[in-house]
Parts: structure tokens; C-alpha cells; sequence
């Protein structure tokens, strides 16, 4: 019931928002959204941006990617700092 209300609000808000002729981005969306989530879940999108952001950037011409693009592609990801063993936890606990 609760999740039916959240959406049945945003697409209210959404409505409101065009009714009054303001038009927003998808950037000013996604900034939006991203205010009202935990800051793990915000490093993680932001790590995820910046991956595809690289990945525009040196595109390859055969469109595949190989192995090598991505290693090391977490090592300053805060989602991943850390020991090892506490991180497994931490995820693993994600899940209970």
C-alpha cells in the first residue's frame, strides 16, 4: 500500500510539475531522486556514471570491451573501500 502511494505522489508531483510548464531534465530528475537516497546508493550510481562516462570517451570502434577496460574500475569506489572481509559482511547483510 505504501509503495502504490509513493508512486500515485510522484505522479502527481510529475503532473504539477508539467501542468506549470517547467519541463526538467533527465539530469535534474536523476538529481532529484538522488537526494532522497542513502549515500552508499548515491557513490554507487555515481561510480556507475562515471564508469559510462569513460567508457563514452575512449570508445572502442568494435563496440565490444574487453576485460582490461574495467579492471581496477572499483579501486575508489566507496562502496568497495575497505577490508575485504567487512565488505562481504556489509553486502551480505544488504540481503537480510
Amino acid at each position: 500500500m505504501i509503495i502504490i502511494r509513493e508512486v500515485l505522489s510522484k505522479k502527481t508531483e510529475d503532473h504539477h510539475v508539467q501542468q506549470q510548464g517547467i519541463q526538467m531534465t533527465t539530469a535534474e530528475k536523476l538529481y532529484k531522486t538522488a537526494k532522497e537516497l542513502p549515500e552508499p546508493v548515491v557513490a554507487e550510481i555515481l561510480d556507475f556514471a562515471e564508469f559510462l562516462q569513460k567508457k563514452m570517451a575512449g570508445g572502442r570502434a568494435s563496440g565490444k570491451e574487453m576485460l582490461i577496460d574495467i579492471a581496477g574500475g572499483l579501486e575508489t569506489s566507496a562502496t568497495f573501500f575497505g577490508d575485504p572481509l567487512e565488505i562481504q559482511k556489509r553486502l551480505r547483510d544488504e540481503w537480510q
